[in-house]
């Protein structure tokens, strides 16, 4: 029998993805991406107006693309995205664990609220997606779950970042253990820890000339990265390229942690 060449493998046609936090930033150029590679799209997200222009862009990149509202926080509206994904699509073949919130408060000002609230976005989100495109995934013994992290998880970064830091370490434990445990039904889970990235929720901070270079003196590249930087990263998670993977890390900072 004839091997297939090596680029094959990064063909994402006619797969399935579901991207969380989808409508702006990173996972809006996830989305993009993915549409760009020919996939069946489902992005998910809070903000329905921004939403539906991020589906119309994944469209216009020639990806068929679905738009649902959903709050990672909320299981029945989770389940109900998994069941509009299937109903369209028929099956799931990729999960992005993408949505996730940052705020920066001092410890000793963190309330129980602040602290629950974190983990309960960043952390039991990625917990309550998986548990529901995990029966689909294992029935057909295949599927591609990528959780979006942070370098936060891995270093002592910025004032203010502790329980940030906690939630988004917490997904590494936890993409580590659920990949050990769905290994034998062919289910690869790994992770992606992004560095600094310029996206509109850091817009308005990086206006400050100070600031900016002050950050970008952090990382080898003296640079911010750009979303459509990280969203190559993803896509060779998703892919066939990455079936001998699972339980991995993949830092995509610009040298900041090396640093």
């Amino acid at each position: 029998m004839p091997q297939r060449p090596a680029h094959s493998a990064f063909d994402l046609s006619g797969k399935t993805v579901i991207v969380t936090g989808a409508s702006r930033g990173l996972g809006r150029a996830m989305a993009i991406a993915f549409g760009e590679a020919g996939a069946n799209v489902v992005l998910t997200g809070r903000d329905a107006q921004a939403l539906d222009e991020a589906v119309s862009a994944t469209r216009e990149a020639g990806g068929r693309a679905l738009a649902t509202a959903m709050e990672v926080t909320d299981r029945s509206a989770v389940d109900r995205a998994v069941q509009q994904a299937v109903e369209a699509f028929g099956t799931i073949d990729v999960l992005v664990n993408n949505a996730g919130i940052v705020s920066l408060e001092p410890f000793l000002k963190l309330t129980d609220a602040d602290f629950l609230r974190m983990l309960d976005v960043n952390l039991l989100g990625a917990f309550r997606c998986c548990q529901a495109v995990g029966p689909l995934m294992i029935e057909k013994k295949r599927g591609k779950i990528i959780n979006i992290s942070s370098i936060g998880g891995l270093i002592g970064r910025t004032y203010g970042e502790v329980a940030y830091a906690a939630a988004k370490a917490g997904l590494l434990g936890f993409t580590r253990c659920l990949a050990v445990e769905w290994a034998r039904h062919n289910i690869c889970v790994n992770a992606v820890c992004p560095g600094i990235f310029h996206t509109e929720m850091n817009d308005h901070a990086f206006q400050d000339a100070e600031l900016r270079q002050q950050v970008e003196r952090r990382i080898a590249f003296r640079r911010l990265g750009t979303p459509q930087e990280l969203a190559p990263t993803v896509l060779f998670l998703a892919s066939a390229a990455s079936d001998f993977m699972t339980g991995a890390t993949i830092v995509v900072d610009g040298g900041e942690t090396v640093k």
